[in-house]
């Protein structure tokens, strides 16, 4: 008997202990962006979601249930299988998992979230499964990498020659029209000689260069060569990027083919 005793002592002093962590924990997290999530057992409905939780969300408390169920509900419909899967298989590897969902708040509009679990298996008095996670809103990132997306994708469309270069002059990006001038495949086949005349070169290193690192941008009539080494004259957009650090970054050029205007000039001359 004292045995019992001594260990009904420990469990609860283990267990006041947990309890005294879970609580620290969440008052620190309380003050935080993201809200807390605390599924205890996944074989049961309830869940714990924190204050910050519900008000991200844009819910409350006597509106909607802190459930497994209420969760699934709220979640978009494309998106629900991918949560449920996500718990199911993590719930087995007992392993951490962040999902990108997207979550109708009180006024019936879609926010993103980023959805994080970390899970845990106890064996005390039965088996279960207890998953605590954070919810972080991520909507305006979202939005953000999907108008870079379609710019990016617009870039690729471009007729125009655009590339990009590091702080240090070497080449980063090249669009799909100006690897197709020069006749290359790859961004690192990409060399000054291959695409400046002589002329050309000297203009960047005297002029264009240091001019743009001095306003942030140069605008002129360049050359450059195609594929075939023949000069096709560009008209040069050449911008100087700087960090919040108001740092140089990188720099960016457009090049538009004038050719056909050059042409159209002489005619009419």
């Amino acid at each position: 008997q004292a045995t019992n005793i001594k260990t009904t002592n420990i469990v609860k002093m283990r267990t006041e202990q947990l309890e005294t962590a879970n609580n620290r924990y969440f008052m620190v997290t309380e003050g935080t962006s993201v809200g807390i999530w605390d599924w205890i057992d996944i074989e049961k409905e309830e869940m714990y979601w924190s204050n910050k939780f519900y008000e991200l969300i844009g819910h409350s408390p006597s509106e909607l249930s802190s459930t497994y169920s209420s969760l699934v509900k709220i979640i978009h419909s494309e998106d629900q299988e991918v949560f449920i899967n996500t718990i199911k298989i993590h719930a087995e590897s007992l392993q951490p998992f962040q999902i990108e969902i997207r979550v109708r708040s009180y006024n019936k509009e879609y926010y993103w979230f980023l959805l994080s679990g970390n899970v845990r298996k106890y064996e005390d008095s039965n088996v279960r499964i207890r998953i605590v996670g954070s919810i972080e809103l991520i909507h305006q990132h979202i939005l953000l990498k999907n108008e870079q997306s379609k710019l990016l994708e617009l870039i690729e469309q471009s007729k125009d020659y655009i590339e990009q270069r590091d702080e240090f002059g070497n080449i980063t990006y090249m669009n799909k029209s100006f690897l197709d001038l020069l006749g290359i495949d790859r961004i690192s086949d990409a060399r000054d000689d291959l695409l400046y005349p002589p002329d050309t070169r000297k203009l960047l290193e005297g002029t264009i260069k240091p001019l743009t690192n001095k306003d942030g941008f140069w605008i002129g009539e360049i050359e450059l060569y195609d594929k075939h080494r023949n000069t096709i004259p560009v008209l040069m957009q050449h911008l100087l990027h700087i960090n919040e650090k108001n740092e140089h970054n990188h720099y960016s050029s457009v090049y538009r083919n004038i050719i056909d205007i050059k042409k159209s000039k002489k005619e009419m001359e």
